[in-house]
């Protein structure tokens, strides 16, 4: 009995894509790529500092550039983000049903100078529970309103 409410238990947990530790990509054809920890850890990070809205510290995150992301699934970045591509936008989603939109053209670093991220760590440590395992970070905010802690999901789609 007790083992199969422990096999119960740990099934319940792998089924959550923030416990599992997985971001999902998701292209404008709809095609999915999930990046597992060891994909994430091995591309390339940068570091950005923002002012927490809340508390009025500076934090210093550490993470992926969301366009580096986004290229795995194909999105149109540079010299493809022209024309009816500008009407492409992001959807970040979050395990606690948290959703903010950002225009296509805000992650693109050649259209914007604010590096816009998805971090692993804040202040040099791992996100906690309550804001990881990552956090999409939004540079340049006055309110961190569209920093999504928990993500899980990114998406692009394209406005009619």
């Amino acid at each position: 009995m007790k083992r199969a409410s422990l096999l119960i238990l740990a099934l319940f947990v792998l089924s959550f894509p923030v416990l599992a530790q997985q971001l999902q990509l998701i292209g404008l054809d709809g095609k999915a790529v999930a990046i597992s920890p060891a994909d994430f850890k091995a591309m390339p990070h940068h570091a950005v500092t923002v002012v927490n809205g809340h508390t009025k510290a500076q934090e210093k995150y550490d993470g992926v550039l969301l366009s580096d992301l986004l290229a795995k699934v194909g999105a149109p970045m540079g010299k493809d983000l022209r024309g009816p591509a500008m009407l492409t936008y992001v959807k970040a989603s979050a395990s606690d049903n948290y959703n903010v939109l950002l225009a296509l053209a805000e992650v693109d670093p050649g259209m914007r100078a604010n590096e816009i991220i998805v971090a692993d760590t804040m202040d040099g440590k791992p996100l906690d529970a309550h804001n990881g395992p990552l956090k999409l970070v939004v540079p340049g905010d006055i309110h961190p309103a569209r920093s999504v802690r928990m993500l899980t999901t990114v998406s692009i789609y394209r406005a009619p």
